[in-house]
């Protein structure tokens, strides 16, 4: 691992990091994600070093750096405000790094002119910043924080401040940069950021750590009602079970079957979109077969997400391939099930 968090914790005025404990690979691109105020620009900084104080270790290739000042940390950060300096131009702001580390001549005009290239604006060079677009800036800002040549690169919302198209392209750069081999943590809202560069997503929320993992294990099988809620995720239902095996949802009347049901209180029941079936046979046997109508169709890529209503609005994932050979057609009607091995409860 080239970065390792122990029982991290740190108070900062009204809020705290708890007990955070956190494991990130060489060369993986790792994103924080969470809501404003849940703590993950203050990881960020922690991890930099510029909050001290902290209680825990924090290891960068197995050294110990926790009581290492911010220059001698080996980490690079891109805040939100990119920190550029106004009065030099955009080479000078990128070599400014190495002009500190007395670099010699020729060896920094190499690094800086290689960046240079890797950001794509060699024709902006002796451009002043105040010159540039914020889109550019951005360019910059990352340019400097790579020629330092940092074991890590840290990202605080760093595409929060540009349009949309702006942000496609710089998501594309990252992409390229992340192909280089360096290990990037991202900090983010946006969950079109996180799934277009995330290797794996640790989310946040009241400044602990509420799960980590793949995309795929944070939006399609999330653990905690806040991750399922925070991420829009599709078939998430709060209900009251009253100790029952039957659940009603809608029209629904899904039997639990052997799933284990807490004693008391409410729950969310979770069940992954590519868990709903549509059946080409009349399964009416099935305790959890059910009619419903399908409301619309969406194809991205190989995959296509079906929404159907009975009662209440849930998702279908299946192939294009698989969808093809199906009758599905919009204001149709269709038989799905649900497969109770597939039922999650999540009761935190």
């Amino acid at each position: 691992m080239i970065l390792e968090l122990k029982n991290i914790s740190h108070k900062l005025d009204d809020f705290e990091l708890k007990d955070i404990n956190l494991s990130i690979a060489k060369g993986e691109y790792h994103v924080l994600l969470g809501p404003s105020g849940a703590g993950k620009s203050v990881l960020l900084n922690l991890i930099a070093g510029f909050y001290t104080n902290h209680i825990g270790t924090i290891l960068l290739n197995s050294i110990d750096i926790s009581n290492f000042s911010p220059q001698k940390r080996n980490v690079s950060i891109l805040f939100q405000d990119l920190a550029l300096f106004p009065h030099l131009n955009v080479y000078d702001n990128i070599a400014f790094p190495l002009k500190i580390k007395k670099i010699s001549k020729i060896i920094l005009n190499d690094e800086v002119e290689k960046y240079l290239e890797i950001t794509e604006i060699s024709n902006l060079k002796y451009r002043r910043i105040q010159d540039l677009s914020g889109g550019e800036k951005q360019r910059v800002a990352i340019a400097r924080c790579l020629v330092s040549g940092a074991d890590l690169l840290l990202l605080d919302e760093p595409l929060t401040a540009v349009d949309t198209q702006l942000r496609y392209s710089l998501r594309q750069l990252l992409k390229s940069i992340h192909r280089l081999g360096k290990t990037i943590v991202h900090v983010t809202h946006d969950l079109k950021e996180t799934k277009d560069l995330a290797d794996k997503i640790s989310v946040i929320n009241k400044g602990q750590i509420v799960e980590s993992g793949t995309y795929a294990d944070i939006f399609n099988h999330p653990k905690s009602v806040f991750t399922a809620d925070f991420n829009n995720s599709k078939n998430c239902f709060r209900v009251d079970h009253k100790n029952s095996k039957l659940l009603q949802i809608g029209e629904l009347r899904i039997d639990l079957g052997n799933v284990f049901m807490p004693d008391q209180g409410g729950c969310s029941v979770f069940f992954a979109p590519e868990d709903v079936l549509i059946n080409d046979s009349q399964d009416y046997e099935n305790s959890n077969a059910f009619l419903a109508e399908v409301v619309s169709v969406s194809k991205n890529g190989n995959v296509v997400q079906i929404e159907l209503y009975a009662g209440v609005s849930i998702f279908s994932e299946m192939s294009f391939d698989s969808f093809a050979q199906r009758n599905i057609n919009i204001g149709g009607k269709v038989r799905i099930t649900l497969d109770t091995k597939k039922i999650k409860l999540i009761t935190i």
